[in-house]
C-alpha cells in the first residue's frame, strides 16, 4: 500500500502493481489487455 498526501487529503492506494518493477507492471497490463480484462477496459476506454 502507498500513501499520498495532496494538500489536506490523504490517499491510500493498495495495488500489487505498485510492488512490481515498472517492466513487470507493464508486462502484466499488456497480458491482461490481451485477455480482454474488462476492468482495464473501464479504466482506459480507448482499448
Amino acid at each position: 500500500m502507498k500513501e499520498y498526501k495532496i494538500e489536506k487529503a490523504t490517499i491510500f492506494v493498495e495495488s500489487a502493481l505498485l510492488d512490481m518493477s515498472e517492466e513487470d507492471a507493464k508486462k502484466w497490463v499488456e497480458e491482461e489487455m490481451a485477455k480482454g480484462n474488462p476492468l482495464l477496459k473501464k479504466i482506459d476506454p480507448s482499448c
